[in-house]
């Protein structure tokens, strides 16, 4: 509905709130919430926020790396889901084009939780060459001291 007015000009009449379209939360927003839920022990709200963000931002490689180690980590291990991780994590591995070293190693985590220790060192090892840092540093020399200790027993 159009309205004049004196000195002013034509200008629209607002909108109710009711027509008003929701924005769209923010990949921050999304990630602060599912944190904050996780932090609350409330892991199945954070894992409905991480899918509400997925379908949003389906090629976000963020969102999907943040999934994939919530998948990996989260305490409750009834929530936990490797192979989606993996899968999750081998997609924003790909949006990366490989080369962001802590996104490598969530794929490293997912794949040893699904166990697959030679592909987990594998991707370890190519995360330590992105991203050097100590907690990655240490990850990749656990997964391949466990795997050098499964071939000398003969796993």
């Amino acid at each position: 509905m159009t309205f004049k007015a004196k000195g002013i000009g034509e200008f629209e009449a607002a909108k109710p709130v009711s027509e008003l379209k929701k924005a769209e939360p923010s990949v921050g927003s999304i990630l602060n919430g599912a944190r904050r839920a996780e932090g609350e022990k409330r892991y199945d709200e954070a894992k409905e926020i991480f899918e509400e963000g997925l379908e949003l931002y389906p090629e976000n490689p963020t969102i999907l790396n943040n999934f994939a180690w919530f998948l990996v980590t989260v305490k409750d291990t009834k929530s936990r889901d490797a192979e989606r991780a993996v899968v999750l994590a081998r997609k924003a591995v790909e949006l990366t084009q490989g080369r962001a070293g802590y996104i490598l190693d969530t794929l490293a985590e997912a794949l040893y939780q699904a166990g697959r220790l030679e592909e987990a060192v594998e991707q370890a090892e190519k995360a330590v060459r992105f991203d050097p840092r100590e907690v990655i540093r240490k990850r990749a020399e656990r997964f391949r001291k466990e795997l050098e200790a499964r071939r000398r027993r003969g796993e």
